[in-house]
């Protein structure tokens, strides 16, 4: 039990036993007995005879961030034995999570265990030993093997128990059936070993058919009907599987009652690894086949608990995990993309070979581009995410600029109609503007400074800028915006004075104020260069307005007409606006779709889609 509670970060372990002088068991890069509150994370482990071996009580054990490549025999070899595999879990009762790892060898895991969660990450090889090989072997009797759970976070065992297989989740993941080398092939069909299960060579979940869901598995439990005298073969059933939000590309299969899943076998998946002044490259077009809005954010509430040992998948503290960072520290979105990348990418660097390894920071440190003081607590960048846009991001920061310089009268102008009285001098805009009933006059020293630990790290696919045209009353004043930040159906809506954003759930009608943010933001759309992004720009603006009661005139009239210009225009392309003034969605294929989706696709074909400019003054 040495190894409980315990960090293994930030190593490179590789070479171990590939010429197999020296064979059996406790091999591999990490063997850990008791993994317990173990937390493996930022390591690359290649050319071993297995990466990262498992045994008994990996409970409480956290995988997070790994790079594992080429634990399999050497290319041109023939193997002894077993192939290896990036991850074997044996015979342990979790909870164990497996989260935002790289697993590009032939066999991603042996899996003779339970309680397993893998969420986000890169499988391009195959799950072997699923649902056998737990008994001790034994000639005349059965032998199966019973191993400890422990009490959660502590040594002391609560009991033994033998494994039923199952008690699974895969959540987020993309699987990648890369090509398999013949002579692997040829080893396996010249032994006479099962192909089929326990030495698999095809990528997915399919090696779980005819597992039961957590629904079925409950209702198999409960339903008298299914109990028929004596038969009491339901208690020894598999444990549940439950997937969701995965991708299966290149020839990777689902299982049988797989959901919410993307399966392509139509295009051919390309992705390489290699080495570029000293940092490791994953080079890849896997991302133009991917969609968004099929994900769901998944956390310690979400992920339910291990069965045997009936803990929750949390951190070694007890306290709730939320899986919302992605291999390379970068924030994820309410949506987030499947797979370890949040950011769509024609490569990554997945390893620096540095004393800190490939990546030292847990978070992002954001610039402040902006351009107006390190003391600005609200900024803009986009420049450290040029490199994974797939297209031009353009001058984003200079627009930004110089639409403020010149909406400045604007401003004042409206805020004297929307008060009836003069014009109140604009605020600064060096710092966050407080959050009054009136807009009034502020100096820099008026205006508090915020707790630096309060900043809220934002992340957005497309930024609307040049919407200074687009104005609405909210809380009292006069909201004059300057972007829009879009992500899934979640918008942040900036204004020309001060610092404040709005965050609004277009989808569930919930919406709250930061006065003090970073944000980065991936490209930019120029609502005044494209009639289709003003119209939804004006669309945003005219919800917030109505979920802030600010709306002077009828909001169900106001979104009638809006629903009746802009529908005009999406149905042509299949897609369907839903508003209310409780929220707005978009419907494609009977499917609800993102409003990051509507916007890529309204920004590429000629559509005019027209909203009326709405007057928020009386008409007297």
């Amino acid at each position: 039990m040495g190894a409980v509670f315990s960090t293994i970060e930030d190593n490179e372990i590789d070479h171990i036993a590939t010429r197999r002088d020296l064979s059996g068991a406790e091999i591999a890069g990490i063997k850990l007995h008791a993994a317990i509150d173990v937390t493996i994370r930022r390591n690359r482990i290649h050319h071993c005879i297995r990466g990262l071996w498992l045994d008994w009580e990996a409970q409480g054990t956290r995988v997070s961030r790994n790079l594992f490549h080429d634990n399999m025999p050497p290319e041109g070899t023939v193997p002894e034995g077993s192939l290896g595999e990036d991850i074997l879990i044996e015979v342990s009762h979790g909870p164990t999570l497996i989260d935002h790892n790289l697993l590009l060898s032939v066999n991603a895991c042996q899996i003779r265990s339970q309680g397993i969660a893998m969420v986000h990450n890169l499988i391009c090889g195959s799950f072997t030993y699923v649902g056998g090989d737990v008994e001790n072997k034994g000639g005349r009797f059965p032998s199966p093997r019973y191993t400890p759970y422990h009490v959660p976070h502590d040594t002391r065992i609560a009991g033994f128990m033998t494994i039923l297989h199952g008690d699974m989740r895969f959540y987020n993941n993309i699987f990648l059936q890369r090509p398999i080398r013949p002579e692997l092939q040829t080893h396996l069909h010249m032994r006479g070993l099962d192909v089929q299960t326990k030495d698999n060579l095809i990528c997915g979940t399919f090696v779980y058919d005819g597992y039961p869901t957590t629904d079925m598995y409950m209702r198999a439990l409960t339903d008298a009907a299914a109990d028929p005298p004596g038969d009491k073969e339901r208690f020894y059933d598999h444990l549940p599987v439950d997937t969701g939000g995965n991708a299966f590309l290149g020839g990777a299969r689902p299982c049988d009652h797989e959901i919410a899943y993307h399966r392509d076998e139509e295009h051919e998946i390309h992705l390489t690894l290699s080495e570029e002044d000293g940092e490791l490259v994953l080079a890849t077009d896997l991302y133009d086949y991917l969609p968004r809005g099929n994900t769901r954010t998944m956390s310690t509430s979400n992920l339910g608990m291990a069965f045997e040992p009936e803990q929750r998948f949390e951190d070694s503290d007890g306290n709730d995990l939320i899986l919302d960072q992605d291999y390379l520290g970068v924030r994820r979105g309410i949506h987030p993309m499947c797979g370890p990348f949040e950011e769509p990418a024609a490569s990554y660097v997945v390893w620096t070979d540095t004393e800190q390894g490939w990546y030292p920071q847990d978070s992002v440190d954001l610039e402040d581009s902006a351009g107006s003081g390190e003391d600005e607590p609200g900024s803009v960048s986009v420049e450290p995410l040029k490199q994974y846009a797939p297209h031009d991001s353009g001058d984003f920061i200079e627009a930004v600029r110089d639409v403020r310089e010149q909406a400045v009268e604007a401003i004042r102008e409206a805020q004297a109609a929307f008060s009836g009285g003069e014009a109140a001098e604009p605020a600064h805009t060096d710092g966050p503007g407080p959050r009054q009933p009136e807009t009034v006059e502020l100096g820099r020293e008026d205006i508090p400074e915020p707790d630096p630990g309060l900043v809220r790290q934002l992340q957005s696919d497309i930024a609307l800028t040049n919407c200074g045209d687009i104005s609405f009353p909210f809380e009292g004043a006069l909201f004059q915006l300057s972007d829009i930040f879009v992500r899934g159906d979640v918008c942040w809506l900036r204004g020309m004075q001060g610092n404040r954003l709005i965050e609004v759930d277009c989808a569930y009608g919930i919406y709250r104020v930061y006065d003090r943010w970073e944000m980065r933001t991936m490209e930019a759309l120029d609502v005044q260069l494209d009639v289709n992004m003003e119209g939804m720009a004006q669309t945003i603006g005219t919800l917030v307005c109505i979920l802030n009661r600010s709306m002077v005139h009828d909001a169900d009239e106001a979104c009638r007409s809006i629903s009746e210009r802009v529908n005009e225009a999406l149905e042509p392309r299949g897609i369907v606006m839903r508003f209310t003034p409780r929220y707005l969605k978009f419907i494609r294929d009977k499917k609800f779709i993102s409003l990051e989706d509507v916007l890529y696709r309204i920004n590429r074909v000629p559509l005019t889609i027209v909203t009326e400019v709405l007057s928020y003054m009386d008409e007297e």
